[in-house]
């Protein structure tokens, strides 16, 4: 295609955003080598509850795949009158398959804000809405937010009643830190592992992805700091928002020291989009830092601090981001999931 864009439209809920990229996306895996790819997860890490039709409505698998996904082993359970499937299962198939599915478009997207990104270092707005954890308690909510990035502002907290909003603006760093061949061990290993979407219990298990080479962003973090590790390397994973109006997600990657900070490295991720075809492997090589794209938020061994607390309780909390001056777009409980 040259130097001209190619546009392509893809639909997020009711909202229609436009790709923009100069690759073809590649083709997907045939059925066969995405089913063994799903097999390779264990049993025990499958909770069986939807049933066709809504795989097919939400997931893309009409009858005709569904019949010949379980011809090639798709587990499921159930007969034929009331059969139900892992729903990561069927997400890893839409994604895998490149089935029409907000699943394969939003992923997709994460490229689009990579680019801009790096074409300008415009600020960004997060809302955080806690919501008391226990309503009708006496006396008045304790919210207290939890992310205090460096160079952000916050502004006072919006309370009504059992809930309370926060607000933070963050300016996008300027320019991409490009590790050289310095972290080599780190991007060789991170080119071998393929994304998959498994349960968070299952991420913290290095071992497990050393033997299947499966990985989602959060064990590719602990996996690829163990490498860095033991080739002599300091690392520490990291955990935060992949910042993409209107499709930011929980990401996790790896940070090293430089100059005296720690900067983000994300060889999993780009590689990631390098084999799914949505960026340029010349533009974007693994040595590259795309952490002004991500919003920090945990550098902690478990990755797993709450946002906002309630006393000392996690409160249940959902997040809008949006470009400072743009209008706000939702980003629930429900849609802000891990990349």
């Amino acid at each position: 295609m040259g130097n001209e864009a190619a546009w392509r439209t893809v639909m997020f809920d009711e909202q229609y955003l436009t790709m923009e990229g100069e690759f073809a996306v590649r083709p997907a895996i045939n059925a066969a080598e995405a089913v063994q790819k799903l097999l390779r997860i264990p049993s025990a890490y499958r909770q069986f509850s939807v049933g066709a039709d809504i795989a097919h409505k939400q997931y893309g698998v009409n009858e005709e795949l569904l019949e010949e996904l379980l011809d090639l082993g798709l587990p499921h359970t159930g007969s034929s009158t009331k059969i139900t499937f892992d729903p990561l299962d069927l997400e890893n198939l839409s994604i895998d398959l490149r089935l029409p599915t907000v699943y394969w478009r939003s992923n997709r997207w994460w490229s689009k804000y990579l680019g801009e990104v790096k074409q300008s270092a415009g600020g960004l707005e997060l809302r955080f809405t806690a919501t008391c954890p226990q309503p009708g308690h006496e006396g008045d909510c304790a919210f207290t937010l939890i992310p205090r990035p460096e160079g952000a502002s916050l502004t006072p907290p919006q309370r009504h009643g059992d809930s309370a909003v926060f607000c933070i603006r963050v300016d996008s760093p300027v320019g991409f830190h490009d590790f050289g061949n310095s972290i080599d061990p780190v991007i060789a290993e991170a080119r071998t592992l393929e994304f998959h979407k498994f349960r968070k219990d299952l991420s913290y298990d290095t071992g497990f992805v050393r033997e299947t080479r499966l990985a989602n962003c959060l064990s590719a973090a602990f996996y690829l700091v163990e490498v860095a590790c033991n080739n002599g390397l300091v690392a520490r994973p990291a955990a935060g928002l992949l910042m993409a109006p209107p499709l930011s997600a929980w990401h996790a990657w790896i940070e090293f020291p430089i100059d005296g900070s720690w900067t983000a490295a994300d060889p999993f991720f780009l590689n990631t989009l390098q084999c799914w075809g949505v960026i340029d492997p010349v533009e974007w090589p693994l040595s590259v830092s795309p952490g002004p794209a991500f919003f920090h938020l945990d550098a902690t061994d478990s990755l797993n601090s709450p946002l906002v607390l309630h006393g000392n309780i996690p409160a249940d909390c959902s997040m809008t981001v949006s470009r400072q001056g743009s209008p706000v777009l939702a980003v629930g409980p429900k849609r802000l999931g891990w990349m």
